[in-house]
């Protein structure tokens, strides 16, 4: 919902989700396990959108909840998938959009994760409790050509130590990943592009 006058944007979204096991999370030889059951989850989130200056700026924010059951896990000590039998996600993501000028757009995102496995109390493996993305997309030659370059920073995160039996648990550290693409429309019908990350 758009509130008049102020232009604030007011959403919501409900759902449930569900992922069927692979055929190898079900028949592996080795680390498979046929009695898996799907995994069901059920989420929500709600936030607000303000544009400023005529929307050269526009800011946000979300809150979001997702309640996990029967979420497909490895277990380090028997090598084997499980179901974990509730989990859950919930959080916060922090978004900017800067119209710098008419062919460049800054865009900024921060989100903060925190996960459970109920049955435990542990975090969830590999999902870490901070990220953000920074990325600047520019217009040029006319608007034939478009150059955009981010960068992906991901904080902590907890996984499994393999090289130790049991696995034990490690925190893995941070990390930061660049990228950049660019594109040139050589007709109206043809693009050329190249990307590196």
């Amino acid at each position: 919902y758009r509130l008049p006058v102020t232009e604030t944007a007011i959403r919501g979204s409900i759902g449930t989700g569900f992922k069927a096991p692979t055929i190898f999370q079900l028949f592996d030889g080795f680390s498979g396990n046929p009695s898996l059951r799907p995994e069901e989850s059920f989420g929500w989130d709600y936030g607000v959108e303000q544009p400023f200056w005529d929307g050269q700026v526009v800011l946000g924010a979300t809150y979001f909840r997702n309640d996990f059951t029967n979420l497909i896990d490895f277990n380090p000590a028997t090598f084997a998938f499980f179901n974990v039998g509730a989990a859950a996600s919930m959080g916060v993501e922090l978004s900017a959009v800067f119209q710098w000028d008419d062919v460049t757009t800054i865009t900024t995102t921060f989100t903060h994760l925190d996960t459970v496995d109920k049955a435990t109390g542990l975090k969830l493996l590999r999902r870490p409790n901070d990220r953000a993305n920074v990325g600047l997309t520019r217009r040029v030659f006319d608007d034939r050509a478009t150059l955009n370059v981010n960068a992906n920073i991901v904080g902590q995160r907890d996984d499994n130590d393999f090289s130790t039996f049991p696995a034990t648990r490690v925190v893995l550290a941070p990390y930061i990943v660049l990228n950049a693409t660019g594109t040139f429309d050589l007709t109206k019908r043809s693009q050329v592009y190249v990307r590196v990350d």
